[in-house]
């Protein structure tokens, strides 16, 4: 199967982390682990993906959004979906705010998971093809503005030119 994106998943539980890794590498995504936050940063800070799926917690601290800053300051295009079996509408609502694209609640539903990371990936994809669109369209916009700045020069050296032209001609008909 051929290539569909890279997912980083992101467990300290390593059962959950190979079985994820597993469906997804069955479903045609490289995926890679990380069981810490420390090792997921270094995976953030060293290659692209697509999608990350990121557990909220590890122990008693909700340091899943400590990833998720991770990937939003290297990897902005890369959607998070956390994953949490300590579920509650403060820690998603806290998740969406500091830009996961998702929020699952672990066990989760296998072909609930496979959509979610197929349109976060389909997202991303599209996030990375608007800002290329972006940065093409602000190039040319800045080589406008240079074309545009040497036109209005060569239009003042051309208007300087005309009026000399025409005080002259103006001088020679009072002197004739």
């Amino acid at each position: 199967m051929s290539n569909r994106g890279r997912v980083l998943i992101v467990d300290d539980d390593d059962n959950v982390a190979v079985t994820l890794q597993a469906v997804l590498e069955r479903e045609g995504y490289e995926a890679q682990t990380a069981s810490t936050v420390q090792g997921a940063q270094a995976h953030i800070t060293q290659k692209p993906f697509d999608a990350a799926l990121v557990d909220l917690r590890f122990g008693d601290a909700d340091e899943g959004l400590d990833v998720l800053q991770t990937l939003s300051s290297h990897q902005p295009e890369c959607m998070a979906i956390m994953l949490t079996g300590f579920a509650s509408l403060e820690s998603a609502i806290g998740a969406i705010r500091q830009g996961a694209y998702d929020y699952l609640i672990k066990p989760c539903d296998m072909e609930e998971l496979k959509l979610t990371v197929a349109r976060a990936v389909e997202h991303g994809a599209i996030a990375r093809a608007l800002r290329g669109h972006i940065g093409e369209i602000e190039a040319s916009n800045k080589e406008l503005r240079v074309l545009a700045e040497d036109l209005r020069k060569r239009l003042d050296e051309t208007l300087s030119d005309l009026h000399r032209r025409i005080a002259e001609a103006t001088k020679q008909l009072n002197n004739s």
